[in-house]
């Protein structure tokens, strides 16, 4: 599904990813580990277009993408969940779902019942602002804003930081029924290994832009992972 092989990205004269190669699959979890910095969320933004990587190829469907814009791979069918979530707090709850409509033909823009089965809370809070939710209210409305996009691949970026266990919780209900019953791929950049571990089907723990381990998720080790997520 996707193929990454061998990419650079660098930020001026900052070396970043450093000949990174990794496969993510249709109704997989693929975890990305390691400590902060060390270019997980720079490995999701070059995925989706919004950082130039340098050299090395971005295999999406058989396609290379690597030269394509955000907008075109949104269209192509993935969808990106940033750390921090970045929903317009001004906006309400469903008009910050209706901003997904853009990559979608104008007969499909409309909210489908299927994102409320999913997050319930956010139809009974469907007029509040974004700025008015908690913090894993809003991460729910950002994972289901990039659903209503319809994608293939679902990239998320940290999605349990600073949320409280209840939500996350649900979270993880959420992405197991995704991958499971929709056959949606997801990557998942993640610090939290137990979260990780009962999601992956695959897992890479990143060093310092490059990959120091990986393998199945069903054979995640947390002495020997940890090291690589600790300080």
């Amino acid at each position: 599904m996707l193929d990454i092989k061998n990419i650079n990205l660098s930020y001026g004269t900052s070396h970043i990813l450093f000949s990174m190669s990794l496969q993510a699959k249709l109704g997989n979890v693929t975890a990305i580990l390691g400590r902060n910095g060390v270019g997980k969320s720079s490995l999701l933004k070059a995925v989706m277009g919004l950082e130039t990587i340098q050299s090395g190829t971005i295999l999406w469907e058989n396609t290379d993408i690597s030269n394509l814009s955000p907008a075109l791979r949104a269209r192509s069918g993935v969808a990106y969940v940033p750390q921090g979530r970045e929903i317009f707090s001004l906006l309400t709850v469903e008009e910050n779902l209706q901003t997904g409509f853009s990559v979608l033909p104008m007969k499909e823009r409309k909210i489908s019942s299927f994102i409320y089965d999913l997050f319930p809370i956010l139809k009974n809070m469907r007029n509040r602002r974004g700025g008015d939710l908690s913090g894993g209210q809003q991460q729910q409305l950002a994972i289901a804003r990039a659903l209503v996009m319809k994608p293939k691949l679902l990239l998320l970026d940290e999605p349990t930081e600073g949320i409280q266990p209840s939500i996350i919780k649900e979270i993880a209900e959420v992405i197991r029924y995704l991958v499971q019953s929709e056959k949606i791929g997801v990557i998942l950049v993640e610090q939290y290994f137990d979260f990780a571990r009962d999601l992956a089907d695959s897992y890479y723990v990143l060093k310092k832009g490059r990959i120091a381990l990986s393998g199945k998720g069903k054979e995640m080790k947390k002495n020997e992972i940890q090291r690589y997520l600790t300080v």
